[in-house]
């Protein structure tokens, strides 16, 4: 390969954005809650809220999550349209490491590899 694509990029891009605890407490309680949480719920994380609310803004501005005002309070909701071509985007990138030879030396078995690539 000799060129990074776009694709490249923006997948590099969405790991490093997930790439923190904090971040992936958020999204893993948005999620919990059939993918909507106050930024209330998002304060009972073990964060201080400054650290919360900073990586809510971070998050937005990536795209990743959606912010909706209602009155006083704020809800956040996961983009499910840019989480789902990321994830595409990290199973297409499994798929083309060759997995044979890689430690032993033998070829693994299509369990074994089918397993990688699903973790």
């Amino acid at each position: 390969m000799d060129t990074i694509t776009q694709k490249d990029t923006d997948l590099a891009n969405f790991a490093k954005a997930i790439a923190l605890p904090v971040r992936v407490g958020i999204i893993r309680l948005i999620l919990e809650r059939k993918n909507e949480a106050t930024r209330l719920e998002l304060h009972s994380l073990p964060y201080k809220q400054a650290t919360v609310n900073q990586h809510l803004a971070e998050l937005i501005y990536l795209k990743i999550l959606k912010s909706k005002r209602d009155g006083r309070m704020n809800s956040y909701k996961v983009d499910e349209a840019v989480f789902t071509k990321m994830s595409n985007n990290f199973l297409s990138l499994l798929k083309t490491l060759d997995f044979k030879n890689h430690v032993t030396g033998k070829e693994k078995s299509e369990t074994q590899v089918a397993s990688v690539a699903v973790w």
